[in-house]
């Protein structure tokens, strides 16, 4: 039942040359149900390198469990920023991290999110398998269900 269900979500974002990349496991606690990796070919967002990657897989991640019906996801990431961004701790002074914030907010109305830090590369398996899709994203290798819908979401959300 997906009303008792808090999902676990373990993002990341990479960069190189020019090519943000995008990745994570969502899990229910026991299994991983989707692994996902994508590219993001944009040049304002890649004036933030890997944080706009980073950013980009959270929004995914929540944008998934709420359309799969889930009421409650933790994030689980290794840049602080996401939280705090999300949280209002830091002022969102670029467009991305407006556009995060706001998407965050609005998801937040219909779901339960948390932010959970963990430390980058210190043998967290999903974490470091997080951070391999998002690597994998570089190569062009894209897997994400739903993913056409996300992008329009992201698209034409409103926000100021």
């Amino acid at each position: 039942m997906k009303d008792n269900v808090c999902l676990k979500a373990y993002t990341d974002g990479s960069f190189k040359d020019g090519v943000i990349g995008a990745g994570g496991i969502i899990s229910d606690g026991r299994t991983v149900i989707v692994e996902f990796s994508f590219p993001l070919y944009s040049e304002p967002l890649a004036q933030h390198r890997n944080v706009s990657g980073e950013i980009y897989a959270v929004m995914y991640s929540i944008f998934w469990a709420w359309k799969n019906g889930y009421k409650c996801i933790k994030i689980f990431h290794d840049y602080s920023g996401l939280a705090h961004w999300a949280n209002g701790e830091w002022k969102a002074n670029t467009e991305v991290t407006r556009l995060y914030k706001a998407f965050v907010e609005h998801l937040k109305k219909a779901m339960k999110i948390e932010f959970v830090k963990v430390e980058a590369h210190r043998g967290n398996a999903l974490n470091n398998l997080a951070d391999k899709l998002a690597k994998m994203a570089l190569e062009e290798k894209k897997e994400a269900p739903l993913f056409e819908e996300f992008e329009d979401l992201v698209e034409n959300f409103q926000y100021s």
